[in-house]
């Protein structure tokens, strides 16, 4: 058993994400909320909002193939940087200066078996994602400390 958070943007308080997850039978490098999918589910935090962005926090009930990238895209709100659930970007916009998707395994905790004793890992966000943020998205920058993490 595992638990994450992950850092990402997109864009919209908090709320949960719950459909059922399916490959695409067009594309099966996708997945897509369909009533033959798996079960789902998705916390999402919104952290920081500007008019082009959201910072979101988000946790993992489910560990679906592409589950963040396929609930946020079905909602019309896909990460900056996907090549395959966002739409093309425009030469020049803050999305396609993002050279990958913006989405970022903050922590992450697991249990060992047999004696279920816990282990946290912490990873601080890489230096290209700061940097992204601090030029396209300083809004964000109270969001993420100097350490790289997200406020608890």
């Amino acid at each position: 058993m595992h638990q994450e958070r992950v850092i990402t943007l997109a864009q919209n308080e908090e709320f949960v994400l719950d459909g059922p997850l399916q490959r695409d039978p067009d594309d099966r490098r996708r997945s897509i909320v369909g009533p033959a999918g798996q079960t789902a589910q998705t916390l999402v935090k919104v952290l920081v909002v500007s008019q082009l962005f959201t910072l979101l926090e988000v946790h993992l009930v489910t560990g679906r193939t592409h589950q963040i990238r396929a609930h946020l895209a079905a909602l019309g709100y896909p990460i900056v940087g996907d090549t395959i659930y966002a739409p093309s970007t425009v030469p020049g916009t803050p999305q396609a200066m993002m050279r990958r998707q913006f989405l970022h395994a903050y922590s992450l905790e697991l249990w060992r078996y047999p004696d279920n004793a816990r282990s946290h890992f912490v990873a601080p966000l890489a230096e290209d994602l700061v940097s992204w943020i601090k030029y396209y998205f300083p809004a964000a920058l109270g969001a993420i400390d100097a350490n790289s993490t997200i406020p608890a």
